[in-house]
């Protein structure tokens, strides 16, 4: 391994920055540290702040297959994944952090994608119609990353920033004498922790997690015949707000066919045909589902082990909004403000962790949210050691 150590004047007079501001959403500066495996790392007396990842991901397929004579088939699948950790310190290694600062590093993904899939097929043919659209956010640690071994002592992690923004409108129209039509809308958001994100080992000693704050806007919109109207997020660049497009092709399409329009219900006559329909023809399927899994944790996750101790955790938060629409809409938020983890193993000592800005204080146990209180059978909470 290599032994490395970076020492500065005091937080206050030795900055290391990404860039000398903030970027206006024009471009990424990537982590201000990196610490690889077999380093073994000492970073003192300085501020590190204005590392960033800006990541914006935009898809829109329009499809409109129209057969005069024979089967009209049409799918369309947009998937977008993006995986951003670290952008503040990203620790890999071994990493010893002393009265320093991180603050002011952030992580902004956005996906917004539109499908726009129609099949029209004489009434003796067959029309489907499929489209699908998948987005999946992953953002740990806008301060700091670690999946190495962390010790922080004496130092401040605050003002650090998560924003993840998933647009997933998805519309499938079908018309003809056999007809399949499914739309399928998934947005899945994993943020864990703007301020440290734990995957490795991290000590905490004497140090403040504050003031860093996770935001997750989740919309997943499936349909036949849906409307939908733009969407501006909070806090998104303006020229990165998606406009998300109307999607509401269904009568268009099926009044292009010879003799009937759809509903729930089947086959309905129309424009006065008289003609007979072959009992073999009358079939309809017609699916749409809009799955929303969103999830935001604003100061710490622990997702290895954790000891914690003379330390505060507090006026961080979480903000998470999540929208689905179709024939079945599911959503799954989870929200907290200060401390989460995944049941790994954390020490608190002689510390607080209370009055975040907003969501939760604490949930350390899968599907609960313990505001206030803390599950003592997974957090170990020592006696308060007198001087």
């Amino acid at each position: 391994g290599k032994d490395i150590n970076i020492r500065g004047l005091g937080a206050q007079q030795t900055i290391v920055q990404g860039s000398a501001t903030r970027p206006d959403g024009t471009g990424s500066n990537g982590s201000v540290f990196t610490i690889e495996t077999g380093v073994v790392a000492t970073i003192a007396d300085l501020t590190v702040r204005h590392g960033g990842y800006m990541i914006y991901m935009d898809s829109e397929t329009i499809i409109d297959n129209e057969q005069e004579d024979g089967d009209a088939t049409s799918a369309a699948t947009i998937i977008h994944v993006a995986d951003i950790m670290g952008a503040g310190i990203a620790v890999h290694g071994d990493l010893t952090l002393d009265k320093s600062v991180v603050a002011d590093n952030f992580i902004v993904i956005t996906s917004t994608m539109r499908a726009q899939v129609s099949s029209t097929a004489p009434i003796t043919a067959e029309a489907e119609a499929e489209a699908t659209g998948i987005s999946v956010i992953t953002a740990m640690g806008a301060g700091i990353y670690n999946n190495g071994t962390l010790t922080v002592t004496n130092s401040t992690v605050a003002g650090n920033e998560i924003y993840a923004r998933s647009d997933v409108n998805m519309a499938a129209v079908a018309s003809g004498g056999v007809i399949s039509q499914t739309a399928t809308s998934i947005a899945v958001h994993e943020i864990l922790g703007a301020g440290i994100s734990n995957m490795g080992t991290l000590a905490l000693h004497n140090s403040t997690v504050s003031d860093n704050i996770a935001a997750s806007n989740a919309s997943a919109f499936s349909g036949h015949d849906v409307e939908i109207a733009p969407a501006h997020a909070a806090g998104a660049p303006d020229q990165y707000a998606a406009e998300n497009v109307v999607v509401n092709r269904l009568r268009e399409a099926q009044e292009a066919s010879l003799a009937i329009l759809w509903d729930e219900n089947g086959p309905r006559r129309e424009r006065g045909d008289t003609g007979e329909i072959a009992p073999e023809l009358i079939d309809y399927v017609s699916d749409s589902s809009g799955i929303v899994m969103n999830g935001a944790i604003g100061g710490i996750y622990n997702g290895g082990s954790a000891t914690f101790s003379f330390s505060t955790i507090s006026a961080n938060g979480s903000v998470v909004t999540s929208d689905a629409s179709g024939a079945q809409s599911i959503i799954v938020e989870e929200k907290v403000g200060g401390l989460a983890g995944d049941g790994s193993m954390l020490e608190i000592s002689n510390s607080v962790v209370a009055n975040q800005m907003a969501g939760p204080d604490c949930a350390y146990t899968e599907g609960s949210t313990l505001g206030y209180n803390m599950d003592l059978s997974l957090i170990h909470i020592s006696e308060p050691t007198r001087p």
